[in-house]
């Protein structure tokens, strides 16, 4: 059966590898692993995830502060970092298409009208500030790693 997190569903199949996965790690059949084990049980996953990241859904689903989570906070982590794969999947997508002369950067001008046509009634002086922020090295480009933050609000 999937799984639903927020807005993202964890399909049936991908379910069942992390059930088999949590269970690997619950050597004591206990019905919960330790938030620890949480970056070996991912790795097994294939997932990728930020230490610090991990940590705080760990925080989120362990409401206690016991030390462990129970499946359904596995599959709501889970859910989470499968959704921040597709997410960064997408803004992949997105980048690619922008980055019109495939070196790997969109020209801040590009980046100026993208953001007026997105229509969140953003004033010129706010995209231009946005556009500060997001080109820390000044170059008149952004590389992925800045429209990744741009994009995220990171």
């Amino acid at each position: 059966m999937a799984f639903q997190v927020e807005d993202f569903t964890i399909p049936e199949d991908k379910v069942k590898t992390a059930k088999d996965i949590f269970k690997k790690f619950d050597k004591r059949d206990q019905q919960k692993i330790s938030t620890t084990d949480l970056g070996p049980a991912f790795r097994s996953l294939n997932c990728k995830f930020k230490p610090d990241t991990l940590k705080e859904w760990a925080d989120e689903v362990d409401d206690d502060a016991t030390g462990f989570i129970d499946i359904n906070g596995f599959l709501i982590c889970y859910g989470k970092s499968l959704q921040e794969e597709q997410d960064e999947r997408e803004l992949r997508d997105a980048f690619r298409v922008l980055d019109k002369n495939k070196r790997g950067e969109i020209d801040v001008d590009d980046l100026k009208w993208i953001l007026k046509e997105l229509g969140d009634d953003l004033t010129e002086e706010e995209i231009d500030d946005m556009i500060r922020d997001t080109d820390t090295d000044d170059s008149g480009f952004v590389d992925f790693d800045e429209f990744y933050k741009l994009m995220t609000s990171e």
